[in-house]
Parts: structure tokens; C-alpha cells; sequence
């Protein structure tokens, strides 16, 4: 006797696309509002993360860190992020995804979108 088991295709309950750039710009929303225990759980199952990858996020203490972790996995292969937005959705994660699709930022500056200014002052400016 065979079993099969049948499991839905995560992208096709996707409504709209993650680009590898909303990692960064959502990096303050992933930290403030994510649990990664559960998702590094769901994206193992589906084979986006490897045994390592979910280790590391499942033996790390702080969960900043856990969060670093699993936003360093996806960025590697950014052909993931249709399975990341399926998780969220797994998780219950509306806000996240809510703001996702809106293209909602609100994030501070990470370091792949701040620009540096630099200042000249002439020898009359009073530094004091």
C-alpha cells in the first residue's frame, strides 16, 4: 500500500512579490514584530534552510541574533522569498505582511541604504 501526501504549493497563496532589498528595509519590523523559532521551523520543512541554518537559529540564545540568522539565509538565495511570505502567513504574521504588500517603510537606514554627506568647513567656521 502507498500513502501519498499531498501538500499545497506555498506560491501559490502568495498575492505579491518580496524583492531581497524589503530584508533590508523591513530589517526594524522583522526584529520588532518576528518570531523566528516558527518560521525557521516551517522553511526547513521546505527545504529552505538546511540542517545547519535552522541549528544555528534554534541554538542561539538572543533572538535579535536568531533574526540575523535566518534574514542572512534568505538573503543567499533570494529564490526563498516567496516560501519566507508563505511562512509569515503560517504564523499568523498580518502586520508583517500587511506592511510587505503596502510597501510600507517606516524602518530606520540599514547600512544598504544609508548615504554618507560629508561636510567641508572653511577656516573662518568656529568649530566650538
Amino acid at each position: 500500500m502507498t500513502i501519498i501526501f499531498h501538500f499545497p504549493d506555498p506560491k501559490r497563496e502568495i498575492t505579491f512579490t518580496l524583492q531581497r532589498d524589503d530584508l533590508d528595509r523591513h530589517q526594524a519590523l522583522f526584529f520588532e514584530q518576528l518570531e523566528p523559532l516558527e518560521l525557521s521551523d516551517i522553511l526547513f520543512e521546505l527545504d529552505v534552510l538546511t540542517v545547519g541554518d535552522h541549528d544555528n537559529i534554534e541554538e542561539n540564545q538572543s533572538r535579535k541574533r536568531r533574526i540575523e540568522i535566518l534574514l542572512s539565509c534568505l538573503k543567499r538565495n533570494s529564490e526563498n522569498l516567496d516560501y519566507f511570505l508563505y511562512a509569515l502567513q503560517q504564523c499568523n504574521a498580518e502586520l508583517v505582511l500587511e506592511k510587505l504588500e503596502k510597501r510600507e517603510f517606516g524602518e530606520e537606514p540599514t547600512e544598504g541604504n544609508i548615504f554618507n554627506v560629508c561636510v567641508i568647513f572653511g577656516d573662518d567656521f568656529d568649530y566650538t
